[in-house]
């Protein structure tokens, strides 16, 4: 934040009045935006809680515009934030699911040792797949595939067109079409 001429105090109080304000709005958002595991593993309050450590922790990287543009740099960062949650859950998950491999696998309701053999090898695959990727295709397949973001809400957290956003989406999954190996059995 540029505080040419302000004090620290006078920051402080400017961050104080922004935050406030923009609290309810970003509770809101975090939590209309939290999904599946995520939702069932952490509070909004808790996500909300350290976005606004994160704010503070990277305030000066932030050129005061006014508070319109303020509150658009928060909301980016609620967005990254339920994006790195969300991905940490899932890679819980999946270790979890390969200690507990009864867990995992369970095609059309068969519990076998080769349904969970097949499930198993199904999501890692996928998994390599997705990492591959480069970083902007995942991250738009994970936030419209996985977060459930619509090509607006995409646009506003990477600075994209709806229009951009579908494209970008479309060929990332064309990608991951491409890279994803057809099992011939």
């Amino acid at each position: 934040m540029n505080n040419s001429g302000a004090d620290a105090q006078d920051v402080s109080t400017i961050l104080e009045r922004v935050l406030v304000k923009a609290l309810p709005d970003l509770h809101g958002y975090v939590h209309r935006r939290m999904a599946g595991l995520l939702a069932t593993r952490e509070s909004a309050s808790d996500l909300v809680q350290s976005v606004c450590g994160e704010v503070v922790k990277h305030l000066e990287r932030f050129e005061h515009g006014g508070d319109d543009e303020f509150r658009h740099w928060m909301f980016r960062m609620a967005d990254r934030k339920i994006i790195d949650r969300h991905r940490y859950w899932h890679a819980k998950r999946r270790d979890a699911a390969r200690d507990d491999q009864a867990s995992v696998g369970r095609l059309g309701g068969v519990d076998t040792p080769s349904a969970d053999a097949i499930g198993r090898e199904t999501i890692d695959r996928l998994q390599h797949v997705l990492e591959a990727l480069p970083t902007a295709a995942r991250d738009v397949i994970v936030l419209h595939r996985v977060l459930g973001l619509s090509h607006e809400e995409i646009g506003a957290v990477l600075d994209l067109t709806p229009a951009a956003v579908r494209q970008r989406l479309h060929r990332a999954l064309a990608d991951l079409a491409v890279r994803l190996p057809i099992d011939e059995s």
